[in-house]
C-alpha cells in the first residue's frame, strides 16, 4: 500500500545539470589559455665572507628610497661613495621617479666598467612593486638611437 507522499514524489532529473557541467568544462579550459603569467628573472645576491670581498670590484647597488634613487658602489672604483638622484616631486607615482636619469648614470658607469654585469637593487619597505620592477628594467638595458645596449643583465634584489 502506497501512501500519498510516495506517489507525489518525483525523481530528480540530473540531465540539465550534467549538460551545464559538460558545457562549462571546455569553457573553463579555454579560459585558462587566455590568462598569461609573467615572471621576473631575479638572482639572489651572493654572500661571501668579509675577507673574500675583492676591493677592486664595483659592487654596484641601487637603493630605492622614498625620496629617490641612491647609487652606491666601491668608493675607490666608482669615484664617489654614493650618487643621489632625488625625485623632482613627491615620488607618488612610477612616473615621478628619475628613471631616465638613473639609466643615463648607469650607462656612464657601464662605460667606465664594461666587465661588470651584476647590480643589486635594494628597495625600501615602503616602495611599491611597480617602482621596483621599473628600476630593474632600467638597470638591464639602455636604448640609444634605436639600438639596445646591455647595462647590468644580472640584477639581484636584496632586502634591508
Amino acid at each position: 500500500m502506497r501512501s500519498r507522499d510516495d506517489s507525489e514524489r518525483s525523481e530528480l532529473n540530473l540531465l540539465p545539470m550534467m549538460n551545464l557541467v559538460s558545457l562549462l568544462i571546455p569553457l573553463l579550459l579555454m579560459g585558462t589559455q587566455l590568462v598569461a603569467l609573467s615572471a621576473v628573472e631575479v638572482t639572489q645576491p651572493a654572500s661571501a665572507p668579509i675577507g673574500d670581498v675583492d676591493p677592486d670590484e664595483l659592487h654596484l647597488v641601487v637603493a630605492i628610497e622614498p625620496t629617490g634613487f641612491v647609487v652606491q658602489g666601491a668608493e675607490d672604483v666608482l669615484g664617489e661613495a654614493s650618487l643621489d638622484l632625488p625625485c623632482a616631486s613627491a615620488c607618488a607615482k612610477v612616473a615621478d621617479w628619475p628613471a631616465e636619469e638613473l639609466q643615463q648614470r648607469l650607462a656612464e658607469i657601464k662605460a667606465a666598467h664594461p666587465t661588470v654585469r651584476a647590480l643589486t637593487v635594494l628597495p625600501d619597505a615602503r616602495i611599491d612593486y611597480q617602482t621596483i620592477i621599473r628600476t630593474m628594467d632600467v638597470s638591464r638595458e639602455h636604448k640609444v638611437a634605436g639600438e639596445t645596449h646591455e647595462l647590468f643583465p644580472i640584477v639581484s634584489i636584496a632586502a634591508r
